[in-house]
């Protein structure tokens, strides 16, 4: 239904500028992490907010040569491209209220700090698990004034608020086949609901659905080279 690009054509003419936000909506298993590892990679200044107590695939795809692992949000100017990781100690309550904190903290400086690109891995996670769902709304609302662009990632559109895909410049959009993820879909600006929504139904593992909000092209398809 759609054009495919491969990801060697489809990456130089992506033309995300700072203070775009990104959302990428993908079941696990689906390269989500891969994809925004991609994405991000020609960014200088980057804060990814890890939430997975352990996660391979995010040592994998940010590797410790070129990303800081922190604890807390202490960057400088050594070190602009930061995995930020609370310290968790193997304790499931002690790693959620340390999450909320470091992750609260970094997103109110980084609101003052301004041009960041901030990568919200697991939206429903902060949203929902940390009650950070105020400060998330309010970086898709304001945040783009501030020159910082939002990365947001999450597995299904009816995990998060309508706002977070619905203000988005870019979508990129896994495989989806719940009805009511499918109706949501609706929501992106500049596309044919049904189509769209016919065309994720049918999409193969590991490709995704690019739209475009900012240009209004016509979506395309592609896969992230490994």
């Amino acid at each position: 239904m759609y054009e495919f690009v491969p990801w060697s054509e489809f990456l130089p003419r992506f033309r995300w500028r700072q203070g775009e936000h990104v959302v990428v909506i993908g079941r696990t298993g689906n390269g989500k992490t891969t994809l925004i590892s991609r994405i991000v990679g020609k960014r200088k200044h980057v804060a990814v907010m890890v939430t997975k107590l352990y996660d391979p695939t995010f040592r994998r795809e940010f590797p410790s040569h070129q990303w800081d692992i922190q604890r807390a949000w202490k960057p400088s100017g050594l070190t602009p491209r930061v995995l930020l990781w609370p310290d968790h100690k193997g304790d499931l309550r002690e790693s959620k209220e340390a999450q909320r904190g470091v992750f609260r903290d970094a997103l109110n400086k980084i609101y003052r700090d301004r041009g960041w690109c901030v990568v919200m891995d697991e939206a429903h996670w902060m949203t929902t698990e940390l009650g950070l769902g105020p400060e998330l709304a309010m970086y898709q609302h304001q945040a783009r004034s501030s020159g910082i662009s939002v990365v947001t990632g999450v597995q299904r559109p009816s995990h998060i608020p309508v706002i977070t895909y619905g203000a988005a410049s870019h979508a990129f959009i896994g495989r989806q086949n719940e009805p009511g993820d499918l109706k949501r879909l609706a929501n992106l600006g500049g596309v044919n609901a049904k189509e769209l929504a016919a065309a994720v139904l049918s999409l193969p593992k590991h490709e995704w659905i690019y739209v475009d909000n900012v240009s209004n092209t016509p979506p395309i398809r592609t896969r992230v080279e490994l």
